[in-house]
């Protein structure tokens, strides 16, 4: 314990015999740390924060087909079975995937995109409620504010067709089970079940949709391929 002792009395003391020279070797310590310091600030705070916004933002996540394909329930089946997959869901034809929406609270008809969801929906994350069968849907934040509606309310949506030389339009009431936020689509959009999706499709194809209560000819038989899909990694 002494040898300890004498040790560090002889180096204070050399210290404060020569502290210019001490001093200089603490400063030039400082200017080579003091820039591996910012640095390694840098990449752990400010690189990592981005890197981390870059991931949780939806839109940098997800995956988009080039063109048409032709998709089947395995391959979907396949996709949520991965688990770099955070959410899947076919998409009907674009030209039948779309509504006319009105409101008892606002003088418009509003054209509006059909968007399918379900439960991870990433666009919805931090919603109460997902839209879940015919009737109930998320309005995104632009059609919410055009309609003038709210959680809550309820909506009239039509679609048309001409069906046997006859041009024909049906209404459906929506539930709007929640409104999606302003970033996640800023588009007039209604985020509906696939159920939903494949009755419009089916009503525009001259097809009828018995749990509506639609006339049309009878649905197909064969099993259903889908020309694109929404996914989104994790």
């Amino acid at each position: 314990m002494a040898e300890w002792h004498d040790v560090a009395r002889l180096a204070f003391r050399d210290y404060s015999h020569e502290w210019h020279i001490s001093g200089c070797f603490i400063l030039g310590l400082a200017a080579v740390l003091a820039p591996l310091l910012v640095l390694f600030g840098l990449k752990y705070g400010l690189v990592t924060s981005m890197l981390t916004a870059l991931t949780e933002d939806p839109e940098n996540r997800e995956l988009k087909p080039l063109g048409s394909g032709h998709y089947t329930a395995v391959w979907f089946r396949g996709m949520r079975a991965r688990p770099e997959v955070a959410f899947v869901s076919p998409r009907t034809r674009t030209l039948a995937a779309t509504l006319e929406l009105s409101s008892k609270t606002a003088p418009v008809i509003l054209p509006a995109e059909l968007i399918p969801s379900g439960q991870h929906d990433p666009l919805l994350k931090g919603l109460q409620r997902r839209p879940a069968g015919l009737h109930e849907v998320v309005l995104s934040a632009s059609a919410a504010e055009r309609l003038k509606v709210a959680k809550g309310a309820v909506i009239e949506a039509s679609l048309s067709r001409q069906y046997q030389a006859r041009h024909e339009r049906v209404r459906l009431d929506l539930q709007i089970v929640d409104v999606a936020s302003e970033r996640a689509f800023t588009r007039p959009a209604v985020f509906a079940s696939l159920e939903v999706l494949l009755a419009a499709e089916a009503f525009r194809d001259g097809r009828a949709v018995a749990a509506l209560g639609w006339s049309g000819d009878p649905p197909l038989a064969e099993e259903r391929v889908f020309p694109s899909f929404r996914l989104y990694a994790r």
